[in-house]
């Protein structure tokens, strides 16, 4: 039935087919993982143009720019020395590891806060809170199901 559609102005039928191919295959692919990787694809890290994962740190950056700005954000600048003199905004995916001070400089003045590296205590209470969340959320999942036998009980 759809196949036999003929498209009137302003439109042709071959603009039509794409537009059918593309719901079909939309329609085919409803997967969540496809939706989430596209949204990835959309973002871009701040520091070095790679896919990025999220915000971290206030900005938006990959795993490998997060990694390397908790590793050293807390760092004197003073303790690295440039080695590339091709400068700050020359950093990219492909020589992002060339030079450790262009790149922190880029991350600062990008807008990456290093107040935002939680410290080893923090760490572990965040953890600890996310262990006791883990659990509550358990016993409440238990209390529901015990609930709904019992209503059923009661019922039957």
């Amino acid at each position: 039935m759809a196949d036999n559609y003929q498209c009137h102005q302003p439109y042709s039928n071959d603009i039509v087919s794409e537009i059918k191919d593309d719901v079909t295959n939309d329609r085919q692919d409803t997967s969540n993982t496809n939706i989430y990787t596209k949204k990835k694809i959309e973002l871009m890290c701040v520091v070095c143009g790679a896919p990025a994962i999220g915000y971290n740190f206030d900005q938006i950056t990959c795993e490998s720019c997060k990694a390397f700005f908790r590793r050293n954000a807390l760092k004197s600048l003073g303790t690295f020395k440039c080695r590339c003199c091709t400068g700050v905004s020359d950093v990219n995916i492909l020589n992002r590891k060339r030079c450790k001070a262009c790149r922190l400089q880029k991350c600062f003045a990008k807008g990456m806060r290093k107040e935002w590296i939680l410290s080893d205590e923090q760490k572990r209470s965040k953890k600890q809170k996310m262990k006791e969340n883990r659990r509550v959320r358990q016993l409440n999942n238990c209390l529901t199901e015990f609930e709904v036998q019992v209503t059923a009980n009661k019922t039957s």
